[in-house]
């Protein structure tokens, strides 16, 4: 392939030469330092485009329309494909027995460039290639039509092999297609692949060993419909795993796991349930070929080309490394300490402080550095930053308009929280590097750059002036007196440090760092690499890196907090300063226990604490702060309602109380204002949520806190074990057995530990009020029959959504699963008295007349799980004695599942009427009590038929469309189609056609997928297409990897008749092959890596 030279005049354009671009390929492979190469040019130059390059097809069908297309493209590839892959099989056939004085037989030598063998049934690969040798009797049916004879006789078939090749590819036959099941199948059994093979025995009088050398392995993980291609090869010493785009060497210990020695010890061997290709090297003599190509054999062009090509990967992978040591670093000045503080605490106080414009957000100058370049260089881009800024006239960084620019001493840089800004410790030489995160998509660092001698004063920390490690940083603001507002002005709003209760002062301050001395001289900088890394906060100032050994950070005492704030603000006397939380847990509390720690007390380092001066002697109980967040923040204000106008909700003005009283407190507050008795008042969320049942609790705690509008209703509010109980009225539908339901305007508060039967004795005196004031109201015509109405005729369903209305036994418990606070009933009004017992079970029974169309509405049938199924079908034959034709006629009966649409006569032929139980039982099972049937649950439906009516079946003149009404003849579909006839031949024909809809279905995808086979189509066809070059024909449809299914393969060799043998052996007698669904690539926008493929 190397020796090939393009000539535009024979092989036409280089991007449509398969030759040419598979040369590229296979170069770049070997001479590019690129860590994985692109296929798109070779899939391109073979015709793929477009979804074609995004699917996965078959390896053996590749290599061989890819020999094919070789072939086709010039004749001195056509040559070397077929002196090193290229083996001779001879097919023959030969009589049984002699005839005229002799054997007659027939051969056809077939050139192939892979042997298919077997996999299912066999442990080793030997065995299955001697399967290859098995000859087959052609008798009976299948005999040999013999010309020389002229009749068909017994015959034996059978293939040797002439030619063995020098690169011997091996298809292991793992795809084919279950007619059982009519689905592709994988075979996944376990083959012995062995590393040396000898071959001696496929040559027939061959005496001396043919020795194979494994040297690729191709695998196909995944299923029949689709996987993944990944290869082991060697190189003659060292084993590789070729996945997609990485290629990884084997150790020694993997090497081991993948090649294990055989029982007999003759060589080593892969055990493989996924192996699917494979390829050996023929060992010795003068065809043996080398595993790697000179790169003299490129042309000089291909050479120098990827020289070019490298060097600039190279230039590449240096820019790379490179862009992976920058960081961002977002350089602040200081007065972004008490802008970006500002920010931070006009958000938090918003209601609370003086009203202010929006708050602009602090400026900084992102920069972008080198993380290893050291302190020095980084200080000395932030400055050249900050500095040219300024001198751009830029107004928020005057300050540094007048710096000396070329002194670095003057300078240091501090670490910055942005959200709080809280001015952090100095930056060493030793934490630069730590400033920033490890990978380069972490995010920007911030600093705060600090001349030194000018500080940042009183906005934070003085500038050079490190923070303590056992410190801690507090957020207070003043108390503006004169306009009872907090005040967030410069100076009265600071971050104080403080230190830990062991006897440490409460600011701690050192010299004055000159973090970046003679940065401009040549001291060379920190190497990062040479040492283990430094801790960020450990090194102190003056410790040349040094790291030092601070304990945990412990919670300062309050009591430091009032005598730092007093020394802030210059109040005179500690013990007049009060200061109050205005954020946090604690927020709008005045915190007094001074011998506390914060942490104790229940504030953070995020909290920000208001600091008022006392000025009489009333003390904390009436600070003006406190006044302010209960006015602003505690208080909450509430709509209500009169109970007799609920949907009047502005009638009165909210109310204003405290989120921290009680719901008691609240109803009495309400029934003052509308003058009702607060013992026959309850109140709630909404008109239909629970009510508030815990009246000692206070408004933040049940949720009014944060609501605007709060319910009011009549009635006594319930204890904690009492719920409400909500009615609706079921009515039965003739169109179906589950009814709509009706709303009734009756709620009764029910005990958890009272039961079902209690809740129907309370429910008949309020039942009745409401239907005698519906039918006064209507005309007099109540909804329902009110003569001798009692609770005895009320049966009561769960009327909650997706519980199908199912009946509440007597003996439940209000306090179970099914109920709870304001839980929905429905009340169905019987016609008689019902008292069911623990042991009944209620079926609703829906007749059909099939010779009518016609689906009648649900009757309930009550009967005791005790009795038997005779007794059940006793009752039904009497119950529904007139759908019987004669005296011998009998009700068939099927459950109807809970699923599916809703029942109509359409659906009814649907049911399985043949695999009913109900049907048509045996003594044994007439027996039997109804428990032992688990598809008679209480609350089932039940269809019934005539059995004499289902085998007629419904006449031609009732056919029609629709769900079946109950109102009688032609409201509803029929039975069966329009030609009448026996109603089980239709049923089975229906499913017939609809079990032979989606097969018949597949198959049409299947052929018009195999008309689109894997075809390369080459522009300009150069080499020979004699039958000695071209793979003979294969009748095999085994389904490929992840492809559509095919039919067994017949053995190599294989052949139909004689007259097949005769056929030309063209490359357009070649079948198409079908062609797998789509298995996206993970890396197919370029047409995909060399490991995956086509």
């Amino acid at each position: 392939l190397y020796r090939f030279r393009h000539d535009p005049e024979r092989h036409g354009s280089e991007a449509r030469s398969i030759p040419l671009q598979l040369q590229r390929l296979l170069a770049t492979l070997q001479l590019s330092s690129s860590s994985a190469v692109s296929t798109r040019c070779l899939t391109e130059a073979c015709g793929f485009s477009g979804r074609e390059t995004r699917e996965q097809h078959d390896l053996e069908e590749f290599c061989r329309v890819l020999f094919t297309a070789l072939e086709e493209s010039s004749k001195t590839l056509a040559d070397g494909i077929d002196g090193m892959f290229g083996c001779t099989v001879t097919n023959v056939i030969r009589t049984r027995e002699e005839h005229e004085g002799g054997y007659h037989d027939s051969r056809r030598p077939e050139q192939r460039f892979d042997i298919q063998v077997p996999v299912e049934g066999f442990k080793t690969l030997e065995d299955a290639m001697r399967s290859l040798l098995t000859e087959e009797m052609m008798d009976g049916d299948n005999q040999w039509f013999c010309e020389a004879l002229d009749r068909k006789v017994d015959a034996v078939r059978f293939s040797t092999f002439e030619k063995t090749p020098t690169i011997l590819c091996i298809h292991l036959s793992r795809f084919t297609f279950d007619y059982a099941s009519m689905q592709r199948k994988k075979v996944s059994d376990i083959i012995s692949i062995p590393e040396a093979l000898d071959l001696s025995f496929l040559m027939s009088g061959c005496s001396e060993s043919l020795d194979y050398q494994l040297y690729a392995v191709c695998l196909h993980s995944g299923t029949a419909h689709g996987g993944h291609y990944h290869a082991f090869v060697s190189d003659g010493e060292t084993w590789y795993d070729a996945n997609d785009s990485r290629v990884t060497r084997l150790d020694e210990q993997r090497r081991l796991n993948l090649f294990a020695k055989r029982e007999d010890g003759s060589t080593t061997e892969l055990r493989s349930t996924d192996a699917y290709y494979l390829f050996y090297r023929r060992c010795g003599g003068t065809q043996e070929i080398q595993a790697r190509v000179s790169e003299q054999e490129l042309p000089a062009t291909l050479l120098e080309e990827f020289r070019q090509e490298n060097k600039q990967v190279a230039d590449l992978q240096r820019a790379y490394k490179f862009h992976q040591e920058m960081r961002s670093l977002c350089v602040y000045g200081p007065p972004a300490v008490y802008a970006t503080l500002l920010g931070f605490a006009d958000s938090a106080l918003r209601d609370l402080s003086e009203c202010r414009s929006a708050v602009e957000p602090p400026a900084s100058i992102t920069v972008q550095v080198n993380r290893r370049r050291g302190l020095h260089a980084i200080l000395r881009q932030a400055r050249d930053a900050v500095v040219a800024a300024a001198n751009k006239g830029e107004e928020i960084w005057a300050w540094a308009k007048d710096l000396d620019q070329a002194s670095s001493g003057s300078w240091t840089l501090r670490k910055f929280d942005a959200a709080l800004g809280r001015p952090g410790a100095l930056v060493s030489e030793a934490s630069a590097e730590h400033l920033f995160g490890a990978h380069v998509s972490a995010g920007a660092a911030a600093v705060l750059l600090e001349p030194c001698g000018g500080g940042a004063g009183e906005d934070g920390v003085a500038a050079g002036e490190e923070v303590a490690a056992a410190g801690a940083a507090c957020i207070v603001c003043r108390w503006d007196a004169s306009r009872c507002r907090i005040s967030l002005d410069r100076g009265n709003l600071r971050v104080l440090h403080l230190q830990s209760p062991d006897g440490a002062p409460i600011a701690q301050a050192s010299p004055p760092v000159a973090a970046a001395q003679n940065a401009e001289s040549d001291t060379p900088a920190f190497d990062p690499y040479s040492e283990d890394p430094p801790d960020l906060f450990g090194a102190e100032a003056g410790d040349s890196g040094k790291v030092s050994s601070a304990g945990p950070v412990s919670s300062p005492l309050l009591a430091a907090l009032r005598a730092a704030a007093a020394a802030a603000f210059g109040l005179s006397g500690v013990a007049r300063v009060a200061l109050v939380a205005l954020t946090g847990t604690r927020a709008g509390r005045a915190l007094v226990d001074d011998h506390l720690t914060l942490s104790a007390c229940g504030v953070n380092d995020r909290d920000i604490i208001c600091v008022e001066e006392l000025t009489d002697d009333r003390g904390v109980d009436c600070l003006a702060s406190v006044r302010l967040y209960d006015e602003k923040r505690n208080t909450a204000k509430l709509s209500f309602n009169h109970p007799d106008r609920p949907q009047f909700t502005e009638e009165f003005g909210p109310v204003s109380i405290s989120k921290d009283a009680t719901v008691a407190d609240l109803k009495a507050m309400l029934a003052g204002i509308l003058e009702l008795d607060l013992a026959k008042l309850h109140l709630c969320r909404h008109q239909t949520s629970p009510q508030f049942k815990e009246e000692s609790a206070t408004l933040r705690q049940v949720g009014l806190g944060e609501l605007c509008s709060v319910f009011a209703g009549h009635g006594r509010p319930l204890a904690p074990n009492e719920i409400v109980v909500r009615f609706s009225l079921y009515k039965k539908d003739s169109k179906d057995s589950e009814g709509p339901k009706a709303k009734l305007d009756i709620s009764i508060p029910a005990s958890t530990s009272s039961s079902v039967r209690s809740l129907r004795q309370a429910l008949e005196e309020p039942l009745v009020l409401w239907a005698t004031d519906v039918g006064a109201k209507s005309g007099g015509v109540p909804p329902f029959p009110l003569e001798g109405l009692t609770w005895k005729r009320l049966r009561l369903r769960d009327g909650a959504a997706g519980k199908g209305f199912a009946i509440l036994r007597d003996e439940s418990k209000i306090k179970g699963p099914a109920f709870g606070d304001g839980r929905q009933v429905a009340v169905q009004v019987l016609d008689a008295d019902e008292e069911l017992k623990a042991d009944d079970i209620i079926l609703g029974i829906r007749p059909w007349r099939v010779c009518d169309g016609i689906l009648h509405a649900a009757t309930d049938v009550i009967i005791g799980r005790s009795k038997t199924l005779g007794d059940l079908l006793d009752v039904l034959n009497t119950r529904f004695k007139g759908m019987l034709e004669t005296d011998e006629d009998v009700l068939e009966v099927v459950t109807l599942p809970s699923v599916g649409p809703p029942l109509s006569v359409k659906r009814c032929l649907t049911l399985k009427w043949s695999e009913s139980r109900l049907t048509n039982p045996d003594a044994e099972s007439l027996a039997k009590p109804l428990s032992e049937y688990k598809e008679l649950r209480d609350g089932v439906v039940l269809v019934v038929r005539s059995g004499a009516a289902a085998t007629r079946g419904a006449p031609a003149e009732t056919a029609g469309e629709g769900k079946g009404t109950g109102k009688g003849p032609g409201k509803g579909p029929t039975a069966g189609p329009a030609q009448g006839g026996d109603l089980a031949s239709q049923i089975a024909a229906k499913a017939a056609a609809l079990a032979a809809g989606p097969t018949a279905k597949a198959a049409a995808k299947a052929s018009a997928r195999a008309e689109r086979g894997l075809v390369i189509r080459v522009e300009r066809p150069e080499g020979p297409k004699t039958s000695e070059l071209v793979p003979a024909p294969r009748e095999d449809t085994a389904a490929r990897a992840g492809g559509v299914p095919e039919a067994p393969p017949p053995p190599v060799g294989s052949e139909a008749s004689e007259e097949e043998d005769d056929a030309p052996k063209t490359p357009s007698s070649l079948p198409s092959m079908p062609v797998t669904p789509s298995v996206p690539s993970p890396r197919s926008s370029d047409g995909g890596h060399l490991a995956e493929g086509p």
